[in-house]
């Protein structure tokens, strides 16, 4: 295969090492996209608790392709890339969490007016995307790439705090984000934020500190640490590509090709991958345009397929967003049949989440852990029909919904 670039467009000359520094000893240049949690108390992290980095990072790996390297500035105009599963992995026989029970909605957050002037009323979540969890800052994450936003929310009311700024370092070019869409809280405190036509990478300040141009789809961490995105090679095979930590940035360690999705017909028009997530060696993406889920052994190579095009049980329309339990069972959004659904970790389907009778939320798309709780977020059909987040509590005796028979997983 022909060498690959993944082009690095910003590099921080501060984004070395953890332990961080306390915030009053950096820089005073140094610029934040969430300068604003600085001044809430209760939102600050104690720097002394994050932890180092890992000091290696394994290159053994087989199915790997290692036939590109990012390129490196001296002196860039700098840059960077997330969906972090938080899973265990080592879970006991017996598990709390576990999507094989019901799912019960505990809250939900619409969207909330956010403000009003003479040009009118603004509000927000209104058609959301994608969500993360910032456990050391107790805050979500969530994008919204019709309105080139992501905004900040306090965790346990959910209300809305600010828009998080855009790296200053691009403004004589760009001032907002563009389309934005995953974003992902990493174990080393960490964020990474997709949109259009870059992957940043922030550091636990919310500091920009490395960004990557590209067109990318989708984040998950790996358990080494490592950044798992979707995108193509030089060649438009659709691939994962993979980012690992170093003792000062992020560099580029090689993609796997999806050759399962080129075995459909005219996949080149059709195939939309554009969340994945990683457990247990295995790598699960959604197709919206094939209407699949796909299984990456990592060890093996081997890749598989599932699920058909429908309505009925074990098929989907346009899958979304995916999350992992501590079994390895699978929680995938069905956006254009409004249902969440849950696969076993080889792919065969077990069950639809039951929902009330008075469900009225549309388009479910990313998923994210917060302890028990899983919040799901429902994307809506525009002004008229807004978006939520919903949250759930895993709980309960028995699956609901659960078929005799599941559809069929293999390639």
């Amino acid at each position: 295969m022909e060498d690959e670039k993944m082009v690095e467009e910003y590099n921080s000359c501060n984004a070395a090492t953890l332990p961080l520094l306390p915030r009053d000893n950096e820089n005073e240049n140094s610029e934040s996209c969430l300068d604003s949690f600085y001044e809430d108390p209760h939102l600050m992290l104690n720097a002394s608790k994050a932890p180092s980095p890992q000091s290696s990072w394994s290159r053994e790996d087989s199915i790997w392709d290692w036939g590109f390297e990012q390129d490196s500035f001296k002196n860039p105009p700098r840059e960077e890339f997330n969906q972090t599963i938080w899973e265990n992995e080592s879970p006991s026989l017996v598990s709390k969490f576990d999507f094989r029970e019901p799912l019960e909605v505990v809250d939900v957050y619409e969207s909330q007016q956010i403000g009003s002037s003479r040009r009118g009323t603004t509000f927000c979540l209104i058609s959301p995307h994608s969500i993360a969890y910032v456990h050391q800052r107790n805050l979500f994450l969530v994008s919204e790439p019709h309105q080139d936003r992501v905004g900040v929310y306090n965790a346990e009311t959910f209300k809305f705090h600010t828009w998080m700024d855009y790296p200053r370092h691009f403004a004589k070019t760009r001032q907002n984000y563009q389309y934005p869409t995953s974003v992902l809280s990493l174990s080393n405190e960490f964020l990474a934020l997709i949109e259009k036509d870059r992957l940043h990478i922030f550091d636990s300040y919310g500091k920009s500190v490395q960004s990557f141009g590209g067109e990318f789809h989708g984040l998950s961490e790996g358990s080494n640490g490592e950044i798992f995105t979707l995108g193509k090679n030089n060649v438009g095979q659709p691939s994962i590509k993979k980012l690992v930590k170093t003792e000062t940035n992020y560099k580029s360690a090689g993609h796997v090709v999806l050759s399962a999705i080129q075995e459909f017909d005219n996949w080149e028009v059709l195939s939309k991958a554009r969340f994945l997530v990683y457990s247990k060696e295995k790598i699960y993406i959604t197709d919206e345009g094939l209407h699949k889920l796909f299984i990456v052994d990592l060890v093996t190579g081997e890749q598989m397929v599932s699920g058909y095009l429908g309505s009925k049980s074990g098929q989907f329309k346009q899958p979304t967003g995916l999350m992992v339990d501590d079994l390895g069972n699978v929680l995938v959004g069905d956006s254009d049949n409004n249902r969440l659904l849950v696969y076993s970790s080889e792919g065969k389907f077990m069950k639809i989440v039951a929902q009330r009778e008075d469900w009225r939320y549309s388009s479910p798309h990313d998923l994210v852990r917060q302890g028990n709780y899983v919040l799901a977020v429902f994307r809506g059909e525009g002004m008229w029909d807004k978006g939520a987040i919903v949250k759930y509590k895993v709980s309960g005796d028995s699956g609901l919904n659960t078929p005799e028979s599941g559809s069929e997983a293999g390639m």
